[in-house]
């Protein structure tokens, strides 16, 4: 994610006294981060400071699962990029369902405790 607003850049560096092109390595280094922790699906939940927090959706997770198999079932490449790509489809699917799994995980973790402490 590139930094589109220069005087928001400008007057943090000032604040800082740090040089405009520290800053905007730090805001894009943390941005990147964030963007690849999104992709890979590394949490189920993620939290930005003044944005808000992002869920993974179960219902939508297990769409996309259901989606994958369909794709991977019926597909036949024919080339080697078709090959590649129902590779790619293949570990997709596989990490979809290790957050499925861990969504599930912690749902009944959470209705275990909210159970003891009724």
């Amino acid at each position: 994610m590139l930094i589109k607003s220069n005087s928001l850049i400008s007057e943090t560096a000032k604040n800082l006294n740090l040089p405009e092109e520290l800053v905007i390595d730090v805001v894009n280094y943390y941005y990147s981060e964030l963007r690849n922790k999104m992709e890979n699906l590394e949490y189920n939940r993620i939290y930005v400071p003044k944005i808000g927090t992002f869920y993974i959706s179960e219902k939508k997770i297990k769409e996309s699962i259901e989606t994958l198999i369909h794709i991977i079932e019926t597909k036949k490449p024919e080339t080697f990029k078709e090959i590649g790509i129902l590779n790619d489809k293949n570990n997709m699917l596989f990490l979809q369902q290790e957050v499925y799994n861990r969504l599930i995980k912690d749902k009944e973790n959470y209705e275990s405790k909210k159970n003891m402490g009724s």
